[in-house]
């Protein structure tokens, strides 16, 4: 402790012994929480209550109240507590002299915060007002009784949690479902007592928002004296009106089905009938192995009228995760590890290994997935596909020459350019696209593609376990990183743990990248090559499958630079192409 910081530690105790003498009113704050909040807000109000009669008796001054409802104050609990944060600022400020709560629990269950907070109020000598009574830091007697309150309160939140999750691995082993119902499925529960029974699939008929929109309209529309209330406005397609009569700014989550547009819509907004479990099996999964990007996907539901299990519009995101859900495949995920379900799979085991491995390339390149597809935007089949040899950087399209020369090219949009060039290659776009196009067809075609298709479908599950095994790596790598300086680990311990997990993740990754399966080839690949190019024709309206196929079949297209000035350059001297080593044996 430096003397500047000793000399003001020494002033606070001495002011807040002065005030605790009487000559000066002392400075109390009043701070209420609760984990989880069962009584509509009562329960951090009514601590607040006896908060404010214990200053009130005391005669403290007090200069605030802080408030966290619905807050956990364990190591495990995910939510910030905003106005703790801000509370335990204003007492290291010296500007509280007493903190009072309705138990010392409420402070926090968590040790090193406990540890920095008496430690804090021992230095500006704040005291520590709970339970009725008044606990002094400086005195050891009161210090160690509030220890051993925050050790037991410890205690009695991790015995808790080890129960819980005791409880919650049977459960997993049992294969019972747990949390949030997915979409496709319902649970069926017992009428008496309220205990689940099963969940299966959901095959219940349900009528779209534009059939919903309809019989609304049907209802309200005999009825001239209805057409002025809510009801008849929605029925009617207006939007949300308050009653200033200005109309009120939709809502981005969880829009209400009336929302998402009006009555009276183009031919494409039908009425139809559909069930959950079919938008599975015969949309989602479907278009996802064939190649369709989600923006795609989500734009159909969308214009069906078919919304989520949030009664809200479908997003890519949103997509991604239930894709990536192994409930589909008919397994319970716990702690990385996954058990064979109770209920019935909507997809089988090897087309979620696809999608898993899939919608989570990212995560074992190292790459954190966007949450936007940009896929929407793209015209050319190559645009972004291509790398410039170069300065290694994307290449897009541009027109080049003038009148009757005038073509588009795919250029280098780089980091790095030739100097007096505005870019550092540039090729013709036909003859590219015509080349890669010729290479992906041959493949195709070819002995090598349909050993690739064979899909030994015992590996999945072992995949999956490896994907969810990897997350786990990442988590604790990510929490070492974070608490470094916290855990007293030497210099030595850290790096060879950094190591020995980096290890662990790069062997994993290895194992992973060798059980890749590659769904969008599977109607492609044909002994005959009129059948593949037949294929790909129809493809044609579909450019983002075309692209994701490219993605597939090469891991890298080098836009070579070949001299200016030079004409009649062989097609393959232009790009260099870097096949993907498809492991046949996986």
């Amino acid at each position: 402790m430096t003397a500047r910081s000793r000399h003001r530690a020494e002033e606070s105790t001495a002011d807040a012994a002065v005030r605790a003498a009487g000559d000066v009113r002392l400075r109390a704050a009043i701070y209420a929480r609760v984990s989880k909040d069962m009584r509509n807000g009562r329960s951090v109000a009514q601590q607040e209550v006896e908060g404010r009669a214990h200053v009130a008796r005391e005669s403290w001054d007090l200069v605030g109240v802080w408030v966290d409802n619905d807050r956990g104050a364990s190591q495990w609990s995910k939510g910030k507590r905003e106005h703790w944060e801000d509370l335990k600022d204003q007492v290291a400020a010296g500007e509280v002299d007493v903190l009072v709560v309705w138990e010392p629990s409420r402070l926090t269950r968590d040790r090193l915060v406990w540890a920095t907070l008496a430690a804090i109020c021992e230095r500006e000598g704040v005291k520590i007002a709970a339970s009725g009574r008044l606990y002094d830091l400086s005195d050891p007697d009161d210090a160690f009784q509030l220890d051993l309150y925050f050790a037991l309160a410890t205690r009695e939140v991790g015995v808790t949690r080890k129960r819980v999750m005791r409880d919650t691995k049977a459960q997993a082993e049992k294969g019972h479902p747990h949390g949030g119902i997915a979409y496709g499925y319902y649970r069926l529960y017992e009428e008496t007592t309220g205990n689940l029974i099963k969940q299966v699939p959901d095959y219940r008929r349900r009528l779209n928002v534009w059939g919903v929109n309809f019989v609304l309209w049907l209802a309200v529309v005999g009825h001239p004296d209805q057409w002025c209330t809510p009801l008849g406005r929605w029925a009617l397609g207006y939007r949300v009106w308050d009653a200033a009569g200005t109309a009120m700014p939709q809502r981005k989550r969880r829009p209400p089905w009336w929302a998402l547009g009006p009555l009276f819509t183009p031919d494409n907004h039908r009425i139809e009938w559909y069930t959950r479990a079919d938008i599975v099996t015969d949309v989602v999964v479907p278009r996802s192995l064939a190649g369709d990007p989600e923006f795609a996907i989500c734009r159909e539901l969308t214009e069906r009228g078919i919304l989520t299990s949030a009664l809200s519009g479908w997003e890519p995101v949103t997509l991604r995760y239930l894709l990536a859900n192994p409930t589909y495949a008919g397994y319970r995920r716990y702690r990385g590890q996954l058990y064979p379900a109770k209920w019935a799979p909507l997809v089988t085991l090897e087309d979620h290994q696809a999608l898993a491995g899939k919608y989570g390339r990212g995560t074992w390149e190292g790459k954190k997935p966007s949450a936007v597809s940009r896929e929407h935007t793209v015209k050319y089949l190559l645009s972004g596909l291509l790398t410039c040899g170069v300065c290694e950087g994307p290449c897009n399209t541009a027109w080049t020459g003038t009148g009757e020369r005038r073509r588009r090219y795919y250029t280098c949009i780089g980091r790095g350019r030739l100097p007096g060039r505005s870019h550092c290659t540039a090729r013709p776009l036909a003859e590219i696209d015509l080349y890669v196009t010729e290479l992906v067809i041959e493949w195709l075609s070819s002995p090598e593609a349909a050993e690739v298709m064979m899909v030994d479908t015992r590996s999945a599950v072992d995949l999956r376990n490896l994907m969810d095994r990897q997350e786990d790596l990442t988590t604790r790598l990510d929490q070492l990183y974070e608490n470094a300086g916290l855990n007293g680990m030497s210099d030595e311990l850290l790096a060879a743990t950094e190591r020995n997990l980096k290890a662990q993740l790069d062997s994993i990754s290895d194992q992973i990248k060798a059980g890749q399966r590659f769904p969008v080839l599977r109607d492609l690949v044909k002994p005959d090559r009129a059948d593949v190019e037949a294929a790909w024709d129809r493809l044609a309206d579909n450019l983002p499958r075309r692209r994701e196929v490219i993605r597939t079949l090469f891991t890298r297209l080098e836009l070579q630079k070949v001299g200016r000035g030079r004409r009649y350059i062989p097609i393959e001297d232009s790009i260099k192409v870097t096949w993907r080593e498809f492991d046949k044996a996986a």
